[in-house]
């Protein structure tokens, strides 16, 4: 999150949303808590908490960096209302710690479950802040793989089947969800007659906006489109390398998928609010044959 100064007091968010919301799908004692038994809803609850911690965290630097007394800063940020409609509230720093305060009672829970992300609290909740950044669009479209493979392959055939044309993300563009105004086409192949491209909307439409609740073969398939996982150590690669593709189509248990395959980017740096936690989401969806929520 970024931060302008108002006023010697108040601060605000300049992304009007926060962003992508996402959970990999589980029913657990933690989202039942603070669901009230509904564990959807709990989970809803839980991520909003651990975004106000975060944002406390943001905000206290900001004040700090900029000479303020961080009991005093105040901040003024949009919550989703019941309808996901934005209502616009100003809060202190020690409201916000004290909105987050309840997770820490219920945190231990996490640490041995199957669905934690990434081996800490609350780790199969993540979020993709509004406006994307150009640096982490220009990443995912860095590992989109290349013409005459098995996940460009897949990538363009989606594409077709499903008449995917990237008008929604360029209509957020337009409304400045994304630091880039303005997309590009990703040329894979030209020859005399024929161009095979794909459009950087295109791309984050599939990825961002491919339903309320993306079942583990599309997480699969997005996964080989952009080469983040291996099948004991190789990513399926070329189309003549169909049997690769086939020892990861046969894998059906848990066991099997945790034995014989991998993260592709686990030895990169992946911070809350990339795309590389996204995929790794997907991933762990994936693997225990659990369906991914998303809420953009």
């Amino acid at each position: 999150m970024r931060y302008h100064l108002l006023n010697d007091t108040t601060t605000e968010a300049d992304n009007p949303l926060m962003g992508v919301d996402y959970s990999v799908e589980f029913d657990c004692q933690p989202k039942r808590h603070f669901g009230n038994g509904d564990y959807a809803a709990g989970g809803a609850d839980i991520l909003e908490r651990v975004k106000s911690r975060s944002r406390a965290v943001h905000v206290r630097q900001f004040a700090v960096e900029n000479g303020l007394n961080p009991a005093e800063t105040k901040v003024k940020l949009n919550y989703p209302d019941a309808h996901r409609n934005p209502v616009e509230k100003e809060v202190t720093v020690a409201e916000l710690e004290q909105h987050a305060s309840a997770l820490d009672a219920r945190a231990t829970a996490c640490f041995d479950c199957p669905m934690n992300l990434f081996a800490r609290e609350y780790g199969c909740l993540g979020w993709i802040n509004y406006p994307i950044r150009q640096s982490e669009e220009e990443w995912l479209i860095g590992k989109l793989q290349p013409f005459g493979t098995i996940g460009a392959d897949l990538c363009l055939n989606f594409i077709t089947e499903f008449r995917i044309s990237g008008e929604r993300i360029k209509g957020m563009r337009q409304s400045g969800f994304l630091e880039l105004q303005c997309g590009r086409e990703i040329v894979l192949k030209k020859s005399l007659f024929k161009k095979h491209s794909v459009h950087t909307d295109q791309l984050l439409e599939m990825v961002l906006l491919g339903g309320e609740c993306l079942q583990p073969a599309h997480c699969l398939g997005v996964l080989l489109w952009f080469g983040a996982m291996h099948v004991e150590g190789i990513v399926p690669g070329a189309l003549e390398d169909r049997a690769t593709l086939q020892r990861l189509l046969a894998l059906k248990t848990l066991t099997e998928r945790s034995e014989h395959t991998g993260f592709v980017f686990d030895d990169e740096v992946v911070p809350r609010g990339s795309f590389a936690m996204l995929l790794r989401a997907m991933y762990v969806a994936w693997m225990h044959d659990q369906p991914l929520s998303m809420s953009s």
